[in-house]
C-alpha cells in the first residue's frame, strides 16, 4: 500500500474525534474495499483495498502512519495484531477490539443523488452554527436548521439566517457535527434516511446524522418595528480587542461572546472568563432612546455588520442587522451600569 494514500486516508479519518465512551469510536475499520471512522454522529468512508480486514486504534495507528518513510507500507494481520512494516521501521499494535457491528450502520448506507453545494455553504454553517445553542438541553435549537436556500441557526436570544441563493433541500445538523463537515470540505451532498452524505474532491463520503424533529417558524421574528443606527468602523476594532477574552480555544469555539452596548453617547464593548475582563468603548451619535446591550458572537457580528454597511436596526425588544445575504436578530435587555 502507498504510504501517502494511507497518510491521506489518516488524515481525513481524523477529522472527527470520539466524543463518546464508546471504544468502537476510537478506531478505524478497514473491512478490505474500504476504510471507516464513526463517532456516533458523524462517519467517514474512504475507498481503500486491503487483503485482509483489520481495525485498529485512531491514535496511534495515526502517528505510526505518519512517523513512515519508505514509499510503501506492508501490513499483515496475525494473532490478534496488525504488523506494520515500512522501510526500516517497524510496529505492531493489539487489535482485539473488532467494531465491525458498531460501523454497520455507516458501512451500509447506500448511494444518494448528490448535488453540488454551494460555494458558501460552509461559511453559512459556521456563522450560524455561532448563533446557535451548545447546550444539549436546548433541544433542536443546538442544530444548524438547512432551509433548501437558507441556514439558520438561534439559541431562542439570537437569530442568524444565511442565504445562499440557491437550494441544497431541508434538514437539521447538530451543532455538534458542524466543525467536522467544515474540516471535510465537502463538495456535493444528499440526504437519505436520517442521514446528510457529503461528498470531497476524492470522492470520500462523510455520513452526518439528521436531526428529527421541525425547526421553529423564524422568519416573524424580522417582522417588527425598527429605527437605524449607523454604528462606526472603530466599533468593529473594539469588538476584535474585546474578543480576547472570547476566545475559548477549545471546541466550542463558536460558543464564543462578547458584549455591545449601545449608550445615546457612544458604544461599549467587553468580554470577560474567569482569566480576566477588558472594557472599550467610542463615542458617537447614536439617537437611541435608552441604552441597551447584546451577546454577540464576535466573527458572526463584525461580518454581519460589513454586509449592512454598518447599519443595524433597534427595535422596542430586539436589535437587527439585515443585509441581502445575512439577517441576524438578537434580544435586548435595558443595559445596567
Amino acid at each position: 500500500m502507498l504510504t501517502a494514500k494511507l497518510k491521506d486516508v489518516v488524515k481525513t479519518m481524523e477529522i472527527i474525534k470520539n466524543r463518546t465512551a464508546i471504544e468502537a469510536f476510537d478506531y478505524i475499520l478497514f473491512n478490505g474495499t474500504m476504510a471507516v471512522a464513526f463517532n456516533g454522529t458523524v462517519g467517514i468512508v474512504v475507498p481503500l483495498e486491503v487483503s485482509e480486514p483489520f481495525s485498529v486504534p485512531m491514535q496511534e495507528f495515526g502517528k505510526i502512519v505518519r512517523a513512515c518513510r519508505a514509499e510503501e507500507v506492508d501490513i499483515t494481520v496475525a494473532e490478534e495484531k496488525v504488523h506494520i512494516k515500512c522501510g526500516r521501521l517497524r510496529a505492531h499494535l493489539v487489535t482485539s477490539y473488532t467494531p465491525e457491528s458498531d460501523f454497520g450502520e455507516i458501512v451500509s448506507i447506500g448511494e444518494s443523488p448528490l448535488s453540488a453545494v454551494p460555494s458558501e455553504f460552509l461559511a453559512a454553517l459556521e456563522m450560524c452554527a455561532r448563533t446557535s445553542s451548545n447546550s444539549v438541553t436546548m433541544d433542536v435549537l443546538n442544530s444548524v436548521y438547512v432551509n433548501k436556500k437558507e441556514v439558520v441557526g438561534s439559541d431562542d436570544a439570537r437569530l442568524t439566517v444565511y442565504n445562499m441563493g440557491r437550494s441544497i433541500g431541508r434538514f437539521i445538523l447538530p451543532y455538534t457535527s458542524i466543525k467536522d463537515i467544515v474540516k471535510f470540505r465537502p463538495i456535493k451532498c444528499g440526504a437519505k434516511e436520517g442521514w446528510v452524505l457529503f461528498e470531497d474532491d476524492e470522492q470520500n463520503t462523510m455520513a452526518v446524522r439528521t436531526v428529527e424533529d421541525n425547526y421553529p417558524d423564524y422568519k416573524q421574528l424580522f417582522d417588527v418595528e425598527t429605527s437605524k443606527v449607523k454604528v462606526p468602523a472603530a466599533v468593529t476594532e473594539l469588538i476584535a480587542s474585546a474578543s480576547v477574552f472570547s476566545e475559548t480555544g477549545t471546541e466550542e469555539e463558536y460558543s464564543e461572546a462578547v458584549f455591545i452596548r449601545f449608550k445615546k453617547g457612544g458604544v461599549v464593548v467587553r468580554s470577560e472568563n474567569h482569566m480576566g475582563k477588558i472594557t472599550n468603548s467610542v463615542k458617537c451619535k447614536t439617537g437611541i432612546a435608552r441604552d441597551i446591550e447584546i451577546a454577540a458572537h464576535p466573527k458572526m457580528f463584525v461580518e454581519a455588520l460589513a454586509l449592512s454597511d454598518g447599519v443595524v436596526c433597534i427595535g422596542e425588544d430586539r436589535i437587527i442587522i439585515e443585509s441581502e445575504k445575512i439577517k441576524h436578530a438578537a434580544g435586548l435587555q435595558d443595559a445596567g451600569e
